[in-house]
């Protein structure tokens, strides 16, 4: 009987802790973060718009062009009217 009952006990720990675990993976802000797929833009360092590609006719004559994060360049630019 002893032994049937720390059995059942080891079962519904080990339960537990595989449906606890799974609930914290799942949870994990960092773990959602990862498949968000990211989308790239250009700008230019002065420029007030960002572009889909860095060969949009726009940027022909920019010497510098930096590639970031669509949500920063929305925050203070705005899409290009040829490209986008």
């Amino acid at each position: 009987m002893a032994k049937r009952l720390i059995k059942t006990s080891v079962v519904v720990i080990m339960t537990l802790v595989l449906v606890l675990g799974q609930a914290v993976v799942l949870s994990n802000p960092q773990h959602v973060e990862a498949k968000k797929k990211v989308t790239w833009v250009y700008v230019v360092p002065k420029g007030k718009v960002y572009h889909k590609t860095p060969h949009c006719r726009t940027l022909s004559r920019s010497k510098t062009i930096y590639k970031i994060k669509l949500s920063e360049a929305k925050k203070t630019r705005r899409a290009c009217k040829v490209c986008y």
